[in-house]
């Protein structure tokens, strides 16, 4: 008996200086909202765009490699967004800005300022689609590279929508 009354005391014996070299850990009174909160689906956040818009810059310059080719460097004039569905939520700038920095670090076109010294004009379209049992739409992101004289050289488009599990993330 008092060798399983000893053996009992020294496991608590254990477990209490366990106990006591621990840390207290500093517990927020807001912690918890952001659990009950459901902010991955109210928002598309500006980085679900950023992906649509490299996906889509890649497979332009993949596709245009021919164009580009050539020395000097073709001039481009990157257009004005368009935002055709006024519902999407905002953070598509960063897209652009996203668009704009791959374009530049490839150093396949020289980027210009201005439209009438460009050799090939650069169009971003952002639509949305609806996504049926989902709250946030898809989002597809178009590139429309134009010539000179506004003939269509080629179109990229990619789109990225809200796929249904825990962690709702995107792809």
């Amino acid at each position: 008996m008092k060798k399983i009354l000893s053996a009992a005391c020294g496991i608590l014996l254990v477990c209490s200086c366990d106990l006591m070299n621990r840390q207290p850990q500093t517990r927020w009174e807001n912690d918890d909202i952001y659990y009950e909160q459901a902010f991955y689906t109210d928002t598309v956040a500006p980085k679900v765009y950023a992906v649509v818009a490299a996906r889509a810059t890649n497979k332009m310059l993949d596709q245009t490699a021919t164009l580009t080719a050539k020395t000097p460097r073709p001039r481009l004039y990157i257009k004005d967004m368009q935002i055709l569905d006024a519902n999407l939520p905002d953070g598509f700038a960063y897209a652009g800005k996203v668009t704009r920095d791959i374009i530049d670090g490839s150093q396949t076109f020289t980027p210009v300022n201005n439209y009438g010294e460009a050799d090939y004009a650069l169009e971003i379209i952002v639509d949305g689609a609806t996504n049926p049992g989902a709250e946030t739409p898809i989002v597809i992101y178009t590139l429309r590279l134009l010539d000179r004289n506004g003939t269509p050289q080629g179109q990229w488009s990619e789109n990225i929508k809200q796929i249904r599990n825990d962690d709702r993330s995107w792809w």
